[in-house]
């Protein structure tokens, strides 16, 4: 078998991350504009695109398996492919939460945390579009930094979301099921930062 080029593990962790965008991005849709009744096909294209990113992290995984030689170890490699399947596997269990748990309108305090998801995944893919070239890249800290920054912004707006559940809201089933859908939007933003964790990781073991 030729030797697979270091490019393409590169490329496809920005693949992988790039169906993580697209999920977000969806989801924000979804929930900006939100139709109950279209939920359920709403939440088939959620996982139509997470489906996709998962092929192509089994490809990645068949490749790896037969590599002799790879840019960095090969546990890194699959953890960090791992920790990105993750990150679409977060979003996407966001909008089951609203299927399974039949959300017949969103709190509007669930949509800014959707923004800065969206910002932090952004954040992810330009710091996997540039892990190739970390040696020469002076911004390659910065971006880590700032998906550190949006993870903890978004800690801020889960606690204060939560407190305003349990005062506003009276219904206790109403509450059950939106501090599930809390802890998943957060669940997704931490996502991004393991991967963010995990780049860095990489790049210390390998400088």
């Amino acid at each position: 078998m030729a030797r697979v080029k270091d490019s393409y593990y590169f490329e496809t962790f920005v693949e992988c991350a790039d169906y993580s965008l697209q999920a977000a991005k969806l989801l924000k849709e979804i929930m900006t504009d939100y139709d109950s009744t279209m939920i359920g096909e709403n939440t088939k294209k959620i996982h139509f695109i997470e489906h996709q990113g998962d092929q192509v992290k089994h490809n990645l995984t068949k490749v790896l398996a037969r590599a002799f030689i790879t840019p960095f170890d090969r546990e890194d490699i699959a953890e960090l492919s791992q920790k990105i399947d993750t990150m679409t596997d977060s979003i996407e269990s966001v909008g089951m939460r609203l299927y399974t748990n039949n959300i017949k309108k969103i709190r509007p305090d669930a949509l800014p945390v959707i923004s800065l998801l969206i910002n932090a995944v952004e954040d992810v893919k330009t710091l996997l579009k540039e892990m190739s070239n970390f040696k020469r890249n002076t911004a390659f800290k910065d971006l880590i930094i700032r998906v550190n920054s949006v993870e903890e912004e978004a800690d801020k707006l889960f606690i204060e979301n939560m407190h305003r559940l349990s005062v506003e809201e009276s219904d206790p089933m109403n509450v059950l099921m939106w501090r599930d859908i809390y802890n998943a939007l957060e669940r997704s933003v931490d996502a991004c930062e393991y991967v963010a964790d995990t780049v860095e990781m990489v790049v210390l073991k390998n400088s």
